[in-house]
């Protein structure tokens, strides 16, 4: 009996399938059925086959021949999970499968709507019921849903989920047209790294989307492996190239934001009304007690990959800074020096603080994020943007200036404090007549960084329903 897989599937039988049956059908246990002897398993036999460490149960409930094909009618069931995230059998329990001649023609799920209701939860957003269903081929489907989705809308030309031949080989693609251009995905960067080593002589142009980095706080683990026809890029980025409206936009962040809880195994309390009760209980400087909220890396991750579009919308506004907050405490206070301490030997050049390198000289890709603010406060003075106020000050007699910027939020001022401004934007900001006589707040943001953070969020997301 042959290996039978989800490519080969493509490949031979999903030509008049819409996009939704593809996905549907590659929720398919094809690795199970394989493995099993179809030619010899009678009706009513119940075996069991180990996959991935993981044991399943099945019973060959019928048997029948049509058009001179055999039709096996399989009710399948888990025995143990070693490992839940690589369980291959989800919602459905029943399934047919085709033979001819000995292999396996097709197989598809039987009586069941566990797609249909997995899709209703993603789009409704009821992403604390979708989350106990975590594992492996859940995060495939929603990943793969949200690429098609954009694809779908944004290149209609493109084939969506097929098979292309190589060498012997069917290769799945994503999207894309023949093998002249692909689009493909990976959940990390690294493993976009390694697919588009894999993929890059299948075809002319190859794009390689990514989800999530980990590896965000070495610069030496950031870089892409470079080829002239592979473009490697997170999922932002992918998107933010497409002209998509407030509303779709914030949908689809919301989204890619649960899919990245899944793939880090970290489901995140978004309750406003918890968040806000952290942020009002942030500390004074005169305080002597201070309770610091953890940052979860996840958080880090997206704020740094946050690139505002309307600046002059005061929610965009307020997210950016409170990213550049939650990065600027997550820099301060990660001391793990196994780890590569974020908090670096200030290096002996020119180009003063903004150039910040660990004792080993990697860069750390942190600090650029400080550059981005930068430009983007300039912008918006430029702008003459009323949502937000910005002075310099000397702080409890420091010589070197801190950039004070306040900004009004539901009837709240937040005041966001920064240092370590390189002399460049200095300059730039006495140019546009910034005072330097700044009224020091003495709130502390940094202790309630993560709590601020998720709260910027909840308020972008419910901008498409205001």
């Amino acid at each position: 009996m042959q290996d039978f897989g989800y490519e080969d599937w493509l490949s031979t039988h999903a030509k008049k399938k819409t996009i939704m049956e593809k996905l549907e059908r590659s929720l398919v246990p094809f690795q199970i059925f394989s493995s099993i002897n179809l030619e010899q398993i009678q009706v009513g036999e119940q075996h069991e086959v180990t996959y991935n460490n993981n044991t399943y149960s099945h019973r060959l409930l019928s048997k029948s021949v049509v058009n001179d094909r055999n039709v096996l009618l399989f009710e399948m069931s888990r025995v143990s999970l070693i490992n839940e995230w690589e369980d291959v059998l989800l919602g459905y329990t029943c399934f047919k499968v085709i033979t001819f001649c000995g292999e396996i023609v097709t197989i598809y799920p039987f009586q069941e709507d566990f797609f249909e209701n997995v899709i209703r939860l993603f789009e409704n957003q009821r992403y604390a019921e979708l989350y106990k269903l975590k594992n492996k081929y859940i995060k495939n489907l929603l990943a793969r849903y949200i690429l098609l989705k954009l694809i779908h809308r944004y290149k209609p030309h493109w084939s969506l989920l097929y098979s292309v031949k190589h060498k012997g080989e069917n290769v799945p693609v994503l999207a894309g047209v023949e093998n002249v251009e692909w689009t493909m995905y990976a959940f990390s960067k690294r493993e976009a790294n390694e697919l588009a080593m894999h993929y890059k002589d299948m075809c002319r142009k190859l794009t390689v989307v990514y989800f999530i980095n980990q590896n965000f706080e070495y610069e030496y683990w950031n870089h892409n492996y470079t080829f002239p026809n592979v473009r490697i890029i997170s999922i932002k980025e992918y998107y933010r190239a497409m002209n998509l409206g407030m509303k779709e936009r914030m949908v689809i962040e919301k989204q890619i934001f649960f899919l990245m809880e899944m793939l880090y195994d970290n489901r995140l309390d978004w309750n406003e009304n918890k968040l806000l009760s952290l942020i009002s209980r942030a500390p004074r400087l005169t305080d002597k007690k201070i309770l610091w909220l953890d940052i979860p890396k996840i958080l880090v991750e997206d704020a740094l990959n946050v690139l505002v579009e309307d600046y002059d919308n005061p929610k965009d506004i307020f997210h950016l800074l409170c990213a550049a907050n939650l990065i600027n405490t997550y820099t301060n206070r990660y001391k793990d020096s196994k780890k590569q301490a974020l908090r670096e030997k200030r290096k002996h050049t020119k180009v003063g603080r903004m150039e910040k390198v660990s004792l080993n000289g990697r860069v750390h890709v942190m600090y650029r994020f400080k550059d981005q603010v930068m430009e983007t406060v300039l912008m918006l003075l430029k702008r003459k943007s009323p949502h937000l106020k910005v002075s310099l000050g000397n702080v409890l007699g420091c010589r070197e200036y801190t950039l004070l910027i306040d900004i009004k939020m539901d009837r709240q001022v937040f005041q966001f404090k920064f240092r370590g401004i390189h002399p460049k934007y200095i300059e730039e900001l006495h140019k546009l007549g910034v005072k330097t006589n700044g009224e020091y707040s003495l709130l502390r943001l940094q202790p309630i960084a993560s709590a601020l953070y998720m709260y910027s969020c909840n308020l972008r997301w419910k901008m498409n329903k205001n």
